[in-house]
């Protein structure tokens, strides 16, 4: 019953954190995929923000896409400056679909990334 699920969700959830941490950025990205289906909180953050500083550049975009997901504008923003041009184009895409009307810095932060 409900406590079957209860341990069932309790391994599937660590199984995500031990794949967040895996050598392998494949992992990595599939885990915070994996994210996606859990309603925000501080540990979702706190994983999201760490992957963003994520050696390998499928994996920080796929932690731009959960920005998005989150609704973090902030560190969306500062993704536009990412040494990859494809997590940079990622966060720029994303950004005007958090940003209201007139944002001065999410405009900004778009157009620098342009440059």
């Amino acid at each position: 019953g409900e406590s079957t699920l209860t341990i069932m969700v309790v391994i599937s959830l660590d199984n995500v954190h031990r794949r967040l941490h895996s050598g392998s950025y494949v992992q990595r990205g599939a885990a915070l995929q994996t994210l996606k289906s859990v309603t925000g909180g501080e540990p979702l953050l706190e994983e999201v923000f760490a992957r963003l500083s994520d050696q390998h550049p499928d994996v920080r975009r796929t932690a731009v896409e959960m920005l998005l997901h989150i609704g973090e504008r902030g560190e969306l923003a500062k993704r536009c400056q990412d040494s990859d041009h494809e997590v940079q184009f990622s966060a720029v895409e994303a950004l005007p679909q958090l940003a209201e009307k007139g944002d001065i810095g999410a405009l900004t932060a778009a157009s620098q990334a342009l440059r």
